[in-house]
């Protein structure tokens, strides 16, 4: 990593890391903790390695104060028994995570205004790709269900803008802070999860993803005292 104050007032950190990992473990397809089989028969060992590089500004001086951070990274696992023993991407492969927040001044030690971004990727998934019929169904042999490669699909990003405002009083033993706020100021529907929902008929097999949302616009209110 490396660090820089360019003035009184800004600072850039740049950082890249490299991990490599050895005897990572997963479960074999088609088991999870539900099996009744014992732990060591349930999954495979492998390899893994996680990279990437984070970014770091911060203004943390005069009436205007500002931080932005954003992480470029990736996550593997190479299993000899899963996806064919093609690496595929951990469940904390985040490609880009985005930060921005800033504070503004209005009347010193009295109004402050406040506002923060984040952007995220979103995670890498296992999802239903399609059905297949056996080309002899003389043994009345269910359908057989494939999916797409391990992780092979990624959630929609999540985005969100936050908003805010505090007033501020100072005593000579205590300081009084109320703020008032808005989470997801413009309410996006970010997914949390997502749903393959499927729709069977005789010959054929149709759906589509839906996605699961859990907060949209919320606003806040709160009262701090903080005694000195």
């Amino acid at each position: 990593g490396v660090k820089r104050i360019i003035n009184s007032e800004l600072g850039i950190t740049i950082e890249a890391y490299y991990k490599s990992m050895n005897n990572v473990i997963n479960y074999r397809p088609g088991t999870g903790i539900t099996s009744s089989e014992d732990f060591s028969d349930l999954v495979v060992k492998g390899k893994g390695e996680a990279y990437g590089l984070e970014c770091f500004v911060e203004k943390s001086v005069g009436r205007f104060r500002g931080r932005l951070s954003n992480t470029l990274s990736w996550s593997w696992r190479t299993f000899s028994g899963i996806n064919q023993g093609n690496p595929f991407p951990y469940r904390y492969d985040r490609r880009n995570n985005l930060y921005v927040t800033g504070d503004y001044e209005v009347l010193p030690n009295k109004l402050f205004f406040n506002i923060g971004f984040t952007y995220q990727t979103g995670n890498p998934i296992t999802i239903l790709n399609d059905r297949v019929l056996p080309l002899n169904n003389e043994l009345s042999i269910g359908p057989f269900l494939t999916f797409t490669d391990v992780n092979g699909y990624r959630i929609p990003p999540t985005h969100r803008l936050d908003l805010g405002v505090s007033f501020q009083k100072v005593k000579n033993n205590y300081e009084r802070v109320i703020s008032l706020g808005a989470y997801n100021v413009y309410a996006r529907r970010n997914p949390y999860y997502v749903n393959v929902q499927t729709e069977t008929t005789l010959n054929s097999l149709t759906g589509q993803l839906v996605k699961v949302s859990l907060f949209r616009l919320v606003p806040s209110l709160s009262y701090t005292i903080k005694w000195q």
